[in-house]
């Protein structure tokens, strides 16, 4: 019998994520003869990443793609190390990471909560900060609205440095940039482009 997945992302058809994860499913019906087929749903056609991993686990036949600020609300606390900036000068050292005993162990961990990753040798593109009106420094994101993904780690991270951390679907975040609900946001350039969010976020901080 054959078997179907589904895989739902935040990024649209026009995204880098996109072209890979059909690369993905292009693999897997190859390798498994044409009775495992994955199918993708982008733009946050299931619904948000919370959404997707709460389906993970009740069971469902479902995949989607999160880094360690979003695995480490569930039961791998250790993984949201890996969203901080600066851990590594090369990409060899983060594969030597993922093919560690400690990631391993990790992903131990997020199994006795009913997950599992699949993949962690993806590269996406480093994070930077999108703005409807530009600063000249970090004092001048207090009290900004800053979307984030809705995970314990970049709510604090964004609070920390003043700003206000607004957790938010990525596929809100076009229509509240341009109704003021937010005043930015931070995602990889890649998003910033697919996404469309450069039409009314026009200044961007690596």
């Amino acid at each position: 019998a054959s078997i179907s997945i589904s895989v739902g992302f935040e990024n649209t058809t026009e995204d880098d994520m996109y072209a890979a994860v059909s690369k993905w499913a292009e693999l897997l019906k190859e390798k498994s003869g044409g009775t495992m087929e994955l199918v993708l749903y982008p733009n946050s056609q299931l619904g948000s990443k919370n959404d997707l991993i709460d389906s993970m686990q009740m069971g469902e036949h479902v995949i989607t793609v999160a880094d360690g600020a979003f695995l480490a609300d569930y039961n791998a606390p250790d993984l949201g190390i890996l969203y901080a900036p600066y851990l590594f000068t090369s990409w060899d050292q983060v594969w030597t990471l993922v093919e560690s005993e400690w990631f391993a162990e990790q992903n131990d961990l997020l199994a006795e909560n009913g997950l599992r990753m699949l993949s962690a040798d993806w590269k996406l593109g480093t994070r930077n900060l999108f703005l409807v009106d530009p600063v000249e420094g970090p004092e001048d994101l207090k009290g900004r609205k800053i979307r984030v993904p809705s995970n314990q780690i970049q709510i604090e991270e964004t609070n920390a440095i003043g700003a206000t951390a607004t957790p938010m679907a990525a596929a809100d975040v076009y229509q509240a940039l341009q109704t003021g609900t937010i005043d930015g946001c931070e995602n990889v350039n890649s998003a910033l482009l697919s996404m469309k969010w450069c039409e009314v976020a026009k200044y961007v901080y690596e």
